[in-house]
């Protein structure tokens, strides 16, 4: 059933102004006939109501794509047909992804945040709306996570051979201690008044790579919604944030993956309403020395590369900076100390453990659990 009035068909399949063919005006019905009268009636009115009946527009489709941050985004936009075209859609995320990378990347020595992270510990840095409301969201969800969620710990993430300035050697012992002495989200003091940010220490300095993706992801979605899109999908860097449905009308569904460093296998497709969702795993980043392999995932209390034989972990949330950052706190936090924050806190989190045989165990919290109802 569609939202239109029933169409009568002339006979023969056309309605036209001619006589039937092989039918001479002699045999032509009367047009004083009352059956044939009420038949045009009946068709002038249907044809009336079709002009002015109210239909919904056709919806489309536009999608866009682009490096970003190191990695790649993706952007899909469901609106009315010729409502947003595809340059003014670009134009709009990727003015968001430059300002993201101008305040928050560790990759260029001119970002707003590299320009915090070479001051001194007795300056106070005027920090603009969006780095500010990136170092607020991290501080809070340190404190929910018992600073498993660190931005603080680039310098040990470069010193196992991650980030910018990578090492070679494994760490000793003795440069991890001096390490963890400029390490911990507190050393980070901010102003919500002033809107500035301090540090304890001239060698306390800030990484957002575990955050600022999925904060990126939010700007973009509610920024396409204003320019009149019904439903959105935005990745960045594997960050998802969604609203609306797709162009068919159904839910966008997001796949998860098999932890496997040789190919892409999805594990599980689930349907996400209005949500954001961010995996992280140890299967992609990682390297190997003479010793054995060396996962990414730094724990900020050791100072070493976590082992707690989480391979991947997904994490469904309200906003793409809130999945993001939880996502990581769950990889490096001891499995018995992560699980209780999903049961307490209501996380909606599945982790994928790897077991000694190399298969994996499944632990998918209650949370989660509803979102997949």
């Amino acid at each position: 059933f569609v939202n239109r009035p029933l169409i009568m068909q002339a006979p023969q399949g056309r309605f036209t102004n001619r006589p039937y063919k092989g039918t001479s005006m002699s045999n032509m019905p009367s047009l004083r006939s009352p059956r044939l009268l009420l038949s045009l009636v009946i068709l002038l009115v249907a044809a009336s109501a079709y002009r002015l009946w109210p239909r919904h527009p056709e919806h489309a489709q536009t999608e866009i794509q682009g490096p970003t941050m190191g990695t790649t985004y993706t952007v899909k936009a469901v609106h009315a047909e010729g409502a947003i075209s595809t340059a003014q859609l670009r134009e709009t995320c990727e003015k968001i992804l430059a300002m993201i990378d101008t305040s928050m990347s560790t990759y260029r020595d001119d970002s707003e945040l590299m320009r915090f992270n070479a001051m001194k510990a007795d300056q106070s840095f005027a920090a603009s709306v969006p780095l500010f409301a990136v170092l607020d969201a991290s501080e809070k969800i340190s404190q929910r996570t018992d600073g498993y969620f660190d931005v603080t710990v680039g310098p040990l993430v470069n010193a196992w051979g991650f980030g910018r300035n990578k090492g070679e050697a494994r760490p000793t012992a003795e440069s991890i201690a001096l390490l963890l002495q400029n390490t911990g989200y507190q050393k980070i003091k901010l102003d919500p008044v002033q809107r500035t940010v301090s540090k304890t220490s001239d060698q306390v300095v800030i990484d957002l790579s575990a955050i600022a993706p999925g904060y990126a992801a939010d700007l973009i979605l509610d920024a396409v919604l204003a320019l009149g899109a019904t439903g959105v999908m935005v990745d960045v860097g594997g960050e998802f944030r969604v609203t609306g449905n797709r162009a068919d009308g159904k839910p966008w569904t997001l796949g998860i993956e098999q932890p496997d460093a040789e190919g892409r296998v999805v594990a599980k497709v689930i349907t996400v309403h209005n949500k954001a969702l961010a995996t992280s795993g140890d299967y992609r980043n990682f390297r190997t020395d003479a010793e054995g392999r060396i996962a990414h995932g730094i724990d900020p209390h050791t100072g070493s590369p976590s082992d707690n034989h989480v391979a991947s972990v997904t994490v469904i949330a309200d906003t793409a900076m809130e999945a993001d950052a939880l996502a990581t706190a769950f990889m490096v936090a001891p499995l018995e100390k992560s699980w209780a924050w999903a049961v307490d806190q209501h996380i909606a989190v599945l982790l994928m453990l790897r077991k000694s045989d190399g298969t994996f165990e499944v632990k998918i919290s209650p949370a989660f659990q509803k979102c997949l109802l």
